[in-house]
């Protein structure tokens, strides 16, 4: 994800910091070595069919509030057999920073004006699959795979 600022303040400047370092994340499969459980929804095979954060991260001091989430679920309850044939990625923006009156500074304005945000979010994703020819041994079933699709359903803004 990114953000492009269209005002120069020290929140759309944490909002551009914060989304810079984030990067880019990958949601797959699994190493092996780490099992299928918990299923705490930091791999396919770890999913359930409740959203579950797999990635998150914060600005700094004063918007320490404000964070980043990626949280991923599966159409099944319990994955750990890798049953599933739909997983949802959900992208979480809060923004719950808010100014006020403080011990150095009683006399704020809430909100301050100066410290608006405004700019343009950009999430974008890729997926990798499977290529090649799968050989099967002489005398079993002929099967075909099909590649993910994605598609955005929906995007909402709340603002508390």
């Amino acid at each position: 994800s990114s953000f492009n600022a269209s005002l120069v303040n020290s929140q759309n400047a944490a909002w551009q910091l914060l989304l810079t370092g984030a990067g880019t994340q990958s949601f797959g499969g699994q190493d092996p070595s780490d099992g299928f459980s918990p299923l705490n929804g930091t791999n396919f095979y770890r999913l359930t069919d409740t959203f579950q954060t797999y990635y998150i991260t914060s600005s700094s001091s004063p918007y320490g509030s404000n964070n980043y989430q990626l949280q991923a679920r599966s159409n099944v309850s319990d994955n750990s057999t890798g049953s599933a044939n739909i997983v949802y990625v959900r992208v979480l923006f809060t923004d719950d920073y808010t100014d006020g009156p403080t011990s150095t500074n009683p006399l704020a304005a809430n909100p301050d004006p100066t410290d608006l945000i405004s700019g343009t979010l950009s999430v974008l994703s890729d997926m990798i699959r499977a290529t090649g020819v799968m050989q099967t041994p002489p005398g079993t079933a002929i099967f075909t795979t099909s590649g993910p699709t994605s598609d955005i359903a929906s995007a909402s803004f709340i603002r508390s």
